[in-house]
């Protein structure tokens, strides 16, 4: 079972993994987005006690109403029995310093349903705040292995104790193009602009190619 404030394109490649080599997947989420895809699974809404007083807050404060549902929502009863219906032998849960994310890990842990905490935090970076370390005693406790797509730079600290690296896959689109515009291959990236990103490390691979001028990014 996947928890998480949605369905997010990186986690299909996974999501589609294991459905391959027989696996049962659930995902429950706070919200659907418009724009998401749902070849591989249907996501499961969770519905909330305090709903109509969080879509209140957020219509006047929140940028990402899913995040703040998901932050601060408390599931009814309902969507927990639906959630633990089946007994999954693996949770996956998005971010659990949230009000969903402790309320269905430590539901887990009584049933004991291991448990995987995924975050997008570096695995390597100096300044540790307050929520690294609860994050990390958190994890702890819980007996559940942490897991990042962020790797980070080795050069910016000790990594964290108790995470692991693991990063997205993709499975690679290989296909035969007759002709390229101006004779250069072209590469379109959309989404946010940040340095966890990491478009840096695409840019350098792409400067040590023997002719980096065939690129267009």
């Amino acid at each position: 079972a996947f928890i998480a404030p949605r369905f997010h394109t990186n986690q299909a490649q996974i999501v589609r993994y294991l459905k391959a080599r027989g696996a049962d997947v659930s995902f429950f989420v706070a919200g659907i987005g418009q724009s998401e895809v749902h070849e591989d699974v249907v996501p499961i809404p969770f519905e909330f006690l305090n709903h109509r007083l969080l879509r209140r807050c957020m219509n006047s404060f929140s940028a990402n109403p899913y995040f703040s549902l998901y932050r601060y929502g408390i599931p009814r009863l309902s969507s927990l029995l639906k959630l633990i219906k089946d007994r999954p032998d693996l949770a996956v849960i998005r971010t659990p310093i949230t009000a969903v994310g402790l309320i269905t890990s430590f539901l887990f842990r009584v049933l004991g349903t291991k448990l995987v905490f995924y975050t997008q935090t570096p695995l390597f970076r100096i300044d540790r705040g307050v929520k690294d370390k609860l994050l990390n005693m958190y994890a702890k406790v819980m007996g559940a292995v942490w897991i990042t797509p962020c790797r980070g730079q080795a050069v910016l600290g000790a990594p964290l104790a108790n995470a692991r690296f693991f990063p997205f896959s993709a499975l690679p689109h290989c296909y035969k193009k007759d002709w390229f515009q101006d004779g250069r291959i072209s590469i379109l990236m959309v989404g946010k602009f940040l340095p966890r990103k990491r478009h840096d490390l695409l840019l350098n691979a792409l400067a040590r190619l023997p002719d980096p001028s065939l690129f267009r990014v």
